[in-house]
């Protein structure tokens, strides 16, 4: 038998572009899920290796003002990566908790009525 850990944060599954950079490379990608304590990136123009430090910026919602977040690879995939955040300020980590609560109560609405379609996130 393997034992698979479980995530302890709440994720809300997203579609929304990503840009990210490190002391050498920029980058951008496409957020596919995000908790308070990370992320996935996939479809990622260049692919990072784990250990790597980065900066992402983004904005969850069109109206919103863009975030930046300090993170570190944690996990390679075949088109992307995963991250953990690191060094999160109060006000970032706040505004994560909120922008996600109301990400998911969107997804549960959409589940309700049936409804497919990615929830629509400003572009970079």
């Amino acid at each position: 038998m393997v034992y698979i850990p479980q995530r302890r944060k709440i994720r809300a599954d997203v579609h929304f572009r990503v840009a990210y950079s490190g002391p050498s490379f920029e980058g951008e990608g496409t957020v596919l899920n995000i908790s308070k304590s990370g992320a996935l990136i996939e479809d990622a123009d260049r692919l990072l290796m784990t250990g790597i430090e980065i900066k992402l910026r983004f904005s969850f919602f069109e109206d919103s003002v863009p975030i930046e977040i300090p993170a570190q690879v944690v996990r390679e995939t075949e088109q992307g990566f995963g991250v953990q955040f690191t060094k999160l300020s109060p006000r970032t980590r706040s505004v994560l908790g909120m922008a996600i609560a109301k990400l998911r109560q969107t997804e549960e609405g959409r589940a309700r009525v049936g409804d497919d379609e990615d929830i629509t996130l400003m572009k970079i």
